[in-house]
């Protein structure tokens, strides 16, 4: 593990000054019983989402991004759940690349997507990420067709 947090910092040009709680907070305790990172998770979290945001942030300025559509997964009733609870929370981490950020409700975007692939004689038995990406697509489409 030593090596590969040599490299992250390499990649980062940041010197952690207590690797070792690096190291536990990446630690999963399915992993490791003992050592592991329940009480660091949230510096772990932290890390990836400086790691994640520094990525957006590069294809933000690559691409000319003027704003995020991030799909909002609420309850077929409308209720918010769990899940739209760690979307929000992601959004406002989001925010801080001083963008605007847009919900776009996704509710059956998924069994869209589905549907239209099985109309594509496309199969869909072991693919959810090519169904996950095409149910993006759809809401995003839906986010653009409203603001026209």
């Amino acid at each position: 593990m030593d090596k590969k947090i040599k490299e992250l910092e390499k990649i980062k040009k940041y010197n952690f000054k207590k690797s070792y709680l690096l190291e536990k907070a990446l630690i999963h305790k399915s992993f490791d019983n003992h050592n592991n990172n329940e009480k660091l998770e949230f510096l772990g979290d932290r890390v990836l989402g400086l790691v994640i945001s520094e990525k957006l942030l590069e294809v933000i300025k690559k691409k000319n991004v003027e704003y995020i559509v991030i799909g909002l997964p609420i309850g077929l009733k409308g209720q918010e759940t769990s899940q739209t609870k760690i979307v929000r929370e992601f959004a406002e981490e989001i925010r801080s690349l001083a963008l605007p950020v847009y919900f776009q409700d996704e509710r059956l975007s998924s069994l869209s997507a589905k549907k239209s692939l099985i109309e594509q004689n496309v199969k869909t038995g072991h693919n959810k990420s090519f169904i996950d990406s095409t149910a993006a697509a759809i809401f995003l489409q839906q986010f653009l067709d409203s603001k026209v």
